[in-house]
């Protein structure tokens, strides 16, 4: 069965827990998915899941990253077992979703986020159902600290506008997958 999966930009949902994340703003996004389908959908299974669906080109620019990361002074993920194990610790107790701290978390909504000296990040995951309609959302508001949060998101922005979408369908595709 093939599974029908719209991706549409929209504004910040006003119900999100994301809509007043941030005092001030610099770049924002959200990417809709709209599925129909009987099957059930939970807020924590996409959450999970669309951290574990990234394809291996995007993991490699994600060294990449981290590579970049600490040479300019932004946390990284090290790789380590010591760092792997705590983050498991971390996700396995429901304060962390893939690599973000969860700063709180509805029914509906995760909302997660990071704070760096250079730039200020959340992310939200809000799913809605009408009928027989689920509406998934995936949320990104960012504060810029000062130049270098710019100047590091600025190949992050291209990125991100790309993977995100993909990421959300391929969640959201394994979720109702049997």
């Amino acid at each position: 069965m093939d599974i029908q999966i719209k991706i549409k930009e929209i504004d910040l949902p006003e119900d999100s827990l994301i809509y007043h994340g941030l005092e001030e703003t610099h770049y924002r996004d959200v990417f809709q998915a709209e599925v129909v389908s009987e099957q059930s959908l939970q807020v924590e299974e996409i959450a999970v899941l669309f951290f574990d669906v990234f394809p291996s080109w995007f993991r490699f620019l994600f060294k990449i990253r981290n590579i970049f990361a600490k040479l300019v002074g932004l946390d990284s993920v090290s790789g380590n077992k010591e760092d792997e194990e705590k983050l498991k610790r971390e996700r396995e107790t429901g304060e962390r979703v893939g690599l973000f701290n969860v700063i709180e978390r509805t029914k509906e909504e995760i909302y997660m986020g990071e704070n760096d000296k250079h730039l200020n990040f959340r992310a939200s995951i809000f799913l809605k159902k009408k009928n027989d309609h689920y509406l998934i959302s995936m949320a990104t508001i960012v504060h810029f600290n000062n130049w270098l949060g710019r100047a590091y998101f600025v190949p992050v922005k291209i990125v991100h506008r790309l993977v995100i979408p993909l990421l959300l369908k391929r969640a959201v595709r394994k979720a109702l997958s049997p």
